[in-house]
């Protein structure tokens, strides 16, 4: 009975202590590390903590959160403690799918309409939304429904293809879309529905139908069973 109440003290002991190391500043934050598209957003005040918090109290999906909501640019976020005192999170940047233009400078777009900086390859690689606001600032997103209509298709464009797209075009509010590739040639898609489906046809109907044999006609993708060929301004 006695040995049993010495391990029971001694256990309380041991919880207590353990429960006191944690929350002193034996494992207090002292370095905080944050790479990424936004990383300058991502403070100690915007995740909460500070030089005296427990890196062993911390919730690294929490943190994730927090990283996140603190950076626009920023899709997820990775927390990662490094004991003793080293806290260190690595942000992944949201997809660009489309260009846009704000007077002479081009942002890049993602699907949901968040403006972000455009990168070198991404102006080379990329298809401008046409026919939509433009946006006034960096960190915002443009919400406008021809806008997110058209980074819709310019996120659903085959891989295929993607490099071969010059500009998408909402119409109607996006209500119906046409494409502009790179040598020129117009893609009337239509109206949203089958959208998956007409896209699906473009690296098909290039293979077929190769630049510059075809000079002068555009394709149509209106109806996706029975996709054709047809003259520019008819």
């Amino acid at each position: 009975m006695r040995r049993a109440l010495v391990l029971v003290i001694l256990l309380v002991v041991l919880v207590v202590g353990a429960a006191g190391v944690a929350r002193s500043s034996v494992f207090g934050l002292h370095t905080l590390v944050v790479t990424g598209p936004g990383g300058p957003f991502v403070t100690e005040q915007s995740l909460g903590v500070t030089r005296n918090t427990s890196l062993l109290l911390v919730s690294d999906r929490d943190l994730a959160t927090r990283a996140v909501a603190a950076d626009p640019w920023a899709a997820s976020a990775q927390v990662r403690a490094v004991l003793p005192h080293e806290l260190e999170i690595q942000l992944t940047g949201r997809t660009a799918v489309a260009l846009v233009r704000d007077g002479a400078i081009v942002w890049s777009v993602d699907a949901t309409g968040m403006v972000l900086p455009a990168t070198a390859k991404e102006r080379l690689s990329l298809p401008y939304l046409s026919g939509v606001p433009s946006p006034t600032a960096s960190l915002v997103a443009d919400t406008a429904p021809a806008l997110l209509a058209a980074a819709g298709v310019a996120a659903a464009l085959p891989a295929s293809v993607r490099g071969q797209v010059s500009e998408v075009h909402a119409l109607s509010g996006g209500q119906a879309f046409e494409l502009i590739l790179m040598d020129g040639r117009p893609v009337e898609l239509g109206a949203p529905t089958a959208l998956a489906a007409k896209l699906r046809l473009l690296p098909l109907l290039l293979a077929r139908y190769p630049w510059p044999e075809y000079a002068g006609t555009g394709f149509d993708l209106r109806n996706p069973r029975r996709p054709s060929l047809y003259s520019v301004g008819r």
